[in-house]
């Protein structure tokens, strides 16, 4: 039989199959312990200063778990230096490799995890431009998008969100996040688009009732909630209680003296601003019974007054 022919426009080029303890990463011996690494320093052309998070300690377990799991799919980048294959790109795949095999080791299997390789044919100029250059332009997806994605895995495979944990090389309770973010408001699905809200914030608001996340968004976007109060008042509205911003949970933390000061001083000399505020609200905010957002166009008057940002 014949072999096929390449498509119009495709070269060839050497790939190999190696076991990740043959790869050398310069300046990693250090770090990894490895035999195969070197213990260059910085006047190496391929020396980066991420071999400095390939120590043990360093490498992501979930990332290693993965790639025990699936393998290296994509390959690493080298070239070759004598006898050595050395990394170009890919540290953090070759030690997650190494890191698995271990793992794998300890386990009683007998399957190693292999690494393929690309060998680049490139000077030093090269070799550094092209492992710096390809660690900029890689870009994660948004959080959304992971979101989106993990969903449909979830719905298309129907497995369990620890393979999905496993599968992205993440915790189960992010993906159990990613996946709640997707239950929010469109208004909050939105903002978070448009990159006005972060994403801590909105899984915080998709944690409330559908019908106050509006709400709770324009507060947010307004500057006038924190993440830690959207925390408290998801916590609030899932316990069927009022937020409390004190420590005690009794109520709302009381001005400081500085702050009823700087506020006396802003309405004595702006009278007007407290058209349409009830003096018993502004007592009541005093002794720490009500927050300031509770009392209608209070919040404005206290960031006037400097008392908040």
């Amino acid at each position: 039989m014949g072999t096929k022919p390449i498509a119009e426009g495709a070269t060839r080029q050497d790939m190999f199959v190696v076991d990740a303890d043959q790869l050398t990463i310069i300046g990693a011996k250090p770090y990894t312990g490895c035999g195969a690494d070197t213990d260059d320093g910085q006047e190496h052309p391929l020396w980066q200063e991420r071999v400095k998070t390939l120590a043990a300690d360093k490498i992501d377990p979930l990332k290693v778990r993965n790639v025990a799991y699936f393998g290296v799919k994509e390959p690493v980048l080298a070239r070759k230096d004598g006898d050595r294959l050395v990394v170009i790109d890919g540290r953090h795949r070759v030690c997650w490799a190494r890191a698995a095999n271990a793992q794998l080791e300890r386990e009683g299997e007998k399957a190693r995890v292999r690494v393929r390789v690309i060998v680049e044919k490139v000077d030093d100029k090269t070799a550094i431009g092209l492992g710096a250059g390809l660690n900029r332009v890689r870009e994660d997806d948004d959080v959304l998008t992971e979101a989106r994605a993990m969903m449909r895995v979830k719905n298309v495979t129907q497995c369990s969100l620890d393979d999905i944990a496993r599968d992205y090389g993440v915790t189960k309770q992010t993906v159990t996040n990613r996946l709640t973010l997707l239950t929010a408001h469109d208004d909050v699905l939105k903002a978070l688009d448009d990159k006005r809200i972060s994403p801590t914030a909105a899984l915080e608001i998709a944690k409330m009732k559908r019908e106050e996340q509006p709400t709770r968004l324009a507060a947010a976007l307004a500057g006038d909630a924190t993440v830690r109060e959207i925390k408290e008042s998801a916590r609030a509205a899932k316990n069927g209680k009022e937020p409390a911003a004190s420590g005690d949970g009794k109520g709302y933390n009381r001005p400081s003296i500085g702050d009823l000061r700087k506020t006396w001083a802003y309405v004595s000399e702006n009278i007007h601003v407290l058209k349409g505020i009830h003096p018993a609200d502004i007592l009541r905010w005093a002794a720490g019974e009500v927050h300031h957002r509770q009392i209608g166009g209070f919040t404005a008057v206290l960031r006037d007054a400097k008392v908040i940002e």
